[in-house]
C-alpha cells in the first residue's frame, strides 16, 4: 500500500496543491555525479597548490644552502688570514684586482668544520659544490667586504643559475 502526502507549494502568492511519494530515499545517478566532479575538482586544485608548495620549499632550502656555503667560504677566509689550518694545508690567496676567482671547495668546508655537508631536500643524499671568491671592488682587497662570494651548489635535481657555476 502507497502512502500519499499532500503538500502546498507557494510560488509568488499562488498555493498548488500536490502529491508527494514519500518512498524515495536515495540519490539519483546525476547527484552522485555531479558530488563526483566537485570532488574531481577540488583534489585536482588541492595536489596542484601541494606541487607547488614543496618546490617552492625545495628551492628555498637549497638557496639557504647557497647561502650556508657563502657564509662559511667567509669564516675559512677570515679564519685562515690569521691562523694556520689544523690539516697543513694552506689557505688561499684573496685574489687581487683582475686576477680570476678562487675555488674553495664544499667538501674543503666542511672536512675542515666551517659547515656541515648539504643534505638534498629531495632525500637523494648529499649536494657538492664549491664558492668562487672574486674580487669585487678591482682594487687591493683588505677584508672579506672587498670580495664577491658565489656559491655554486650542485644536487640531483638541481644546479645554482649563476652564470659563473656554468662554466
Amino acid at each position: 500500500m502507497q502512502e500519499n502526502n499532500f503538500f502546498f507549494l507557494s510560488i509568488r502568492g499562488i498555493i498548488l496543491l500536490g502529491r508527494c511519494d514519500m518512498k524515495k530515499n536515495a540519490f539519483t545517478l546525476i547527484e552522485l555525479l555531479a558530488v563526483i566532479v566537485i570532488l574531481g575538482i577540488i583534489s585536482t586544485i588541492a595536489t596542484v597548490s601541494y606541487t607547488r608548495y614543496i618546490s617552492k620549499s625545495d628551492n628555498a632550502a637549497y638557496e639557504d644552502g647557497e647561502k650556508t656555503m657563502e657564509a662559511a667560504a667567509e669564516s675559512y677566509l677570515t679564519y685562515c688570514s690569521t691562523n694556520p689550518l689544523a690539516d697543513g694545508s694552506r689557505c688561499p690567496v684573496i685574489p687581487e684586482k683582475g686576477a680570476a676567482p678562487i675555488e674553495v671547495s664544499l667538501s674543503d668546508l666542511t672536512s675542515l668544520g666551517f659547515m656541515q655537508n648539504i643534505v638534498d631536500p629531495e632525500g637523494t643524499g648529499y649536494c657538492s659544490g664549491k664558492v668562487f671568491i672574486a674580487n669585487k671592488n678591482n682594487a687591493a682587497a683588505v677584508n672579506t667586504y672587498d670580495l664577491e662570494f658565489t656559491a655554486c651548489l650542485v644536487c640531483k635535481n638541481y644546479q645554482s643559475k649563476d652564470s659563473i657555476c656554468a662554466e
